[in-house]
């Protein structure tokens, strides 16, 4: 099936070392708008060396019309070490 999405991004320095951001998107079917997604993903950074960065990040992932025995929404709170190369 055809579909389209909307997403929109954001970004917010808070201090030099700390960094907030928020991806937002919107998707569904052309033929039948009733049926979408939306997905959500906060994140919360923080330089902890020139080499490595945490993150806590929260992700809510919702399809109005799940699959049969499961839920309309998912929801993680994730803890990452990243390495910044």
């Amino acid at each position: 099936y055809a579909s389209y999405r909307l997403q929109g991004i954001y970004d917010l320095q808070l201090r030099e070392n700390i960094k907030f951001a928020q991806i937002l998107n919107y998707r569904s079917e052309f033929g039948d708008t009733k049926n979408y997604f939306i997905f959500s993903k906060s994140t919360l950074s923080a330089k902890i060396s020139d080499l490595f960065s945490v993150a806590l990040n929260y992700y809510v992932d919702y399809a109005n019309k799940p699959a049969a025995d499961k839920t309309s929404t998912d929801k993680i709170l994730a803890f990452s070490l990243v390495a910044d190369f």
